[in-house]
């Protein structure tokens, strides 16, 4: 079998070669060279917990009816949701606020949940469209 790099894949022509933009296993390493020394590995650093993940917003959110509709060639649309008495929304896993409220998102599908601590939960795969305002007005039940 010819070594890596002479002509057959290898960790030198593979996808994940460094310098490609793919991911790098941390797993990928020679075994034959021994246990990993101490302090060898990069620091991650901090979990990111999902209230702290980057929101999907094109713009801050507001009131219902406070936010201009963007053109439709802006890619952007707005949600609105509302909900008896309020809940709380999240937006893809990441908390966007308390209804009544409206976003500025760009255009696609998100996975949505409102949840009150009294009256329950909601949850819903919603569309937002460019140019468009959609309003999503959970059920809210236990």
């Amino acid at each position: 079998l010819p070594a890596p790099g002479a002509g057959s894949p290898g960790p030198a022509d593979g996808p994940d070669r460094p310098g490609s933009g793919a991911a790098q296993p941390l797993h990928a390493r020679d075994p034959a060279a021994g246990p990993v020394p101490a302090g060898s590995l990069p620091d991650p650093g901090p979990a990111t917990p999902p209230a702290a993940r980057p929101l999907p917003f094109a713009a801050p959110g507001g009131p219902i009816g406070s936010l201009p509709l963007p053109p439709r060639g802006s890619g952007e649309g707005i949600l609105a949701v509302n909900a008896s008495p309020w809940a709380t929304v999240q937006v893809d896993g990441a908390r966007a606020g308390d209804t009544p409220r409206e976003w500025r998102l760009r255009a696609g599908r998100y996975r949505l949940r409102a949840s009150h601590p009294a009256r329950g939960s909601a949850e819903a795969v919603f569309e937002v469209r460019a140019g468009e305002r959609r309003t999503w007005l959970p059920r809210l039940s236990r």
